[in-house]
């Protein structure tokens, strides 16, 4: 009885079950889905762990997870477009900050014979406004995003001709007598000019 009583208290201090609407296990179902908005369900499954901390940690992993892909979803359905990883969570973090989303999680852990069971359950309910906030956000976004690589796109072309331009000069000043050195000592530096430009641009998205 005493390592019962014990194995609880250890399960409440390291899995503190999160209020939520999901109505948790079973019962109510949750809120339902408002008009114009969405509701995003997510659960991370059952999770062994070794001990109950092991276990919650696994299952808030699976569920913060579930919930990155399940909003990737909406906003590729949403604007057809497919968010890189880190783009994604600060998209994430906008979208839980707006006044008319909720989210709300539980979190369940049962104590088994072959050790503590943990499951969360997340849901996020975004309303109609927030929705076409989001949806606005986003085209904004790759509105700007494509100005900005065509932008660069043109600079790269401008770069690469001026820099042909001024080479051959080099070279006709020299008599090509350092052509052999000068030809390839340029292109590279071109090269890695242009690589470490775009990889500085798409680090920005």
């Amino acid at each position: 009885m005493n390592r019962l009583w014990s194995t609880l208290l250890a399960l409440a201090a390291a899995c503190p079950i999160a209020a939520g609407g999901d109505g948790w296990p079973g019962g109510d179902p949750g809120p339902t889905e408002p008009a114009g908005g969405r509701i995003v369900r997510v659960t991370s499954g059952r999770c062994v762990g070794l001990d109950p901390r092991v276990a919650c940690q696994e299952a808030e992993g699976k569920a913060r997870e579930g919930l990155l892909a399940e909003l990737a979803q909406l906003a590729e359905a949403i604007s057809g477009q497919r968010l890189s990883g880190h783009r994604l969570v600060r998209e994430q973090a906008w979208l839980l900050g707006q006044p008319d989303v909720e989210q709300n999680a539980a979190l369940h852990v049962e104590e088994k014979p072959y050790g503590p069971v943990a499951e969360k359950r997340v849901t996020v309910t975004i309303g109609s406004e927030a929705l076409a906030r989001w949806s606005k956000r986003l085209a904004q976004q790759h509105s700007r995003r494509t100005v900005r690589l065509f932008g660069a796109a043109m600079a790269t072309l401008a770069g690469w001709l001026g820099a042909l331009v001024l080479i051959t000069k080099l070279d006709r000043a020299t008599g090509g007598y350092y052509r052999r050195v000068l030809v390839p000592a340029a292109f590279l530096a071109l090269v890695a000019a242009t690589v470490s430009g775009w990889m500085w641009l798409v680090g920005l998205e």
